[in-house]
């Protein structure tokens, strides 16, 4: 986990962010100007799907793209 003081300067020194679905990440990756993919927790981790609906309305608005964990896989 990441200081908030440092959050705004690793993003500002990224190519791209790839980060969880919470509000305050996407809106520091636009705030930084970065391109981002983000990986909602899925239910029930994540009540009501927020941190999908959340992703959503950043991908509707160009922001973000977002991709299901379920479609990821990990190389072993």
């Amino acid at each position: 986990m990441v200081a908030t003081k440092q959050l705004a300067e690793l993003l500002t020194r990224s190519d791209i962010v790839i980060a969880r679905g919470s509000a305050t990440t996407e809106s520091e990756a636009a705030a930084a100007g970065r391109p981002a993919i983000i990986v909602p927790l899925p239910e029930p981790a994540a009540a009501n799907n927020h941190q999908l609906i959340n992703a959503r309305a950043w991908e509707a608005a160009g922001s973000v793209r977002v991709r299901l964990q379920r479609d990821l896989s990990v190389a072993h």
